[in-house]
């Protein structure tokens, strides 16, 4: 059980990760339109 919920904090920091990236991206074409 233990390493199960270590997958999933590894796999939530990934799609934060992800998240925070795409995020940027918006933001720069948002500023270059």
């Amino acid at each position: 059980m233990q390493l199960y919920q270590t997958l999933l904090r590894l796999i939530n920091r990934k799609q934060s990760e992800k998240g925070q990236a795409s995020l940027k991206l918006e933001i720069k074409i948002k500023k270059s339109q």
